[in-house]
């Protein structure tokens, strides 16, 4: 292998391509190659030509003048981690700021109504930390994947009330089943953000509609609105970092929309828009169909949960976890002891088990959370094993399934109680 090769062979697994372009090159072509729109390349390039350099940071792009042409490098990956980097802090930001302010309202009002108000605007908030925390841990989600419909339909169900606050018809369309292969997280903020700023984009009385299409490759999202629309400008740099859509005073298509970019360019998807000034605005995400079918927890095959077990030594979530499968007729026991898990188990055998991996410092060696589930899998003293972890990596102890924290309490419900009958809920706590 000569010099070259190897050289642009290992920028190439770093993420890196590069091409040269002589005078009569096609932008087009090239542009396909480094995943960016011809009319930046041909502006980078005329500059090159120009100056003998130039850079285009917001599009990752680095031209240099050569004898043989200009040579474009473009850090697609890196740009693409490193926008969703951004975009996850910024949004986790706002969100955790929006809690606290709201947290403080509802302390200190004495109005019910403002109160109501404010558990509401604290509730929506932590969905929305939850929708992208994980992909601070988990940057890539190799190997997951997501069920596009039910995405779709929970954060449409998320941002009813805010849509309707302004007045905005928010509806699904057509909704075609299917799994992508990227993480629950993952999709829920592209969906959020597209959601999001087309609903921003309409005035009162406008209309958001949201559906899902089964292609040759994956599944389309596709979220129309019938607002402001976008001028030939903003639209070409709609996926930008921190573009703002200046065409009407309220307009705002900021860094979300470069979060949207990232996420489904780290997926191996496509994201291309379409407007009209006056007339609205469609934004098409293709996603690529996942190799294997596993639900949005994780975990396809659905177990009757009627007796659970809660291994998890975070007081609050363990509580949170344990009256929600309660309302639904569990009976739980709630512990942070992996022996009085064990002992519990033996006494009556548990549908299933959900079990933390990271039970704090005292618990180490044989009695964390990876030895439990490793004993709970060998001796059958629970149907069904479910890890629960936040951890970038998890290893494989032979559990049935993954809860990846932060999760949705309707995935803890589709896990554990997808067949209860509904009894006398009844939880003991050792």
């Amino acid at each position: 292998m000569s010099g070259v090769q190897s050289r642009e062979n290992g920028l190439a697994e770093l993420g890196v391509r590069s091409v040269t372009l002589t005078v009569d090159a096609s932008f087009a072509h090239a542009a396909a190659q480094l995943e960016t729109d011809a009319s930046t390349l041909e502006r980078v390039v005329t500059a090159a030509r120009r100056d003998g350099q130039a850079t285009e940071a917001a599009a990752g792009l680095c031209a240099t003048r050569t004898d043989a042409g200009v040579v474009v490098f473009s850090t697609v990956a890196l740009r693409a981690d490193a926008l969703a980097w951004a975009g996850v802090a910024h949004e986790l930001r706002n969100a955790l700021t929006t809690i606290a302010g709201w947290a403080q309202v509802a302390a200190e009002s004495g109005d019910a109504a403002r109160v109501s108000r404010a558990i509401e605007m604290v509730q929506t908030s932590a969905r929305e930390a939850m929708d992208v925390a994980p992909l601070l841990l988990e940057p890539r989600a190799i190997g997951e994947s997501a069920d596009v419909s039910r995405v779709v339909r929970q954060v449409v169900e998320r941002f009813a009330p805010i849509a309707a606050s302004r007045k905005v018809a928010l509806a699904c369309r057509r909704i075609d089943e299917g799994d992508v292969e990227t993480s629950r997280a993952a999709l829920a903020s592209i969906v959020a953000n597209l959601v999001k700023n087309a609903i921003e984009a309409c005035e009162p009385g406008g209309r958001v509609d949201v559906g899902t299409r089964t292609t040759t490759r994956g599944v389309e999202i596709v979220v129309e609105d019938d607002g402001r629309g976008m001028s030939v400008e903003a639209l070409r740099d709609l996926f930008g970092p921190r573009v703002v859509h200046r065409d009407g005073p309220q307009a705002g298509r900021g860094i979300g929309l470069s979060v949207v970019r990232a996420l489904v360019t780290r997926a191996g998807g496509t994201a291309r828009a379409t407007s009209r000034v006056g007339a609205g605005s469609c934004v098409r995400v293709e996603l690529p169909k996942a190799t294997r079918r596993v639900s949005i927890s994780g975990v396809r095959e659905r177990a009757a949960g009627r007796r659970v077990l809660v291994v998890d030594d975070h007081a609050a979530l363990a509580d949170l976890i344990a009256s929600t499968l309660e309302a639904r007729g569990a009976t739980v026991v709630v512990t942070s002891n992996p022996s009085h898990a064990v002992a519990a188990a033996e006494e009556e055998r548990f549908d299933v088990a959900l079990v933390d991996l990271d039970l704090g410092d005292e618990v180490v060696g044989e009695r964390s959370g990876a030895a439990l589930v490793r004993t709970l899998v060998a001796t059958r003293l629970a149907r069904r094993v479910i890890v629960m972890s936040g951890a970038s990596a998890v290893p494989d102890l032979g559990a049935d399934g993954l809860l990846r924290k932060p999760f949705d309490l309707a995935d803890v419900e589709e896990v554990a109680l997808e067949s209860t009958r509904v009894g006398s809920p009844k939880r003991r706590v050792r």
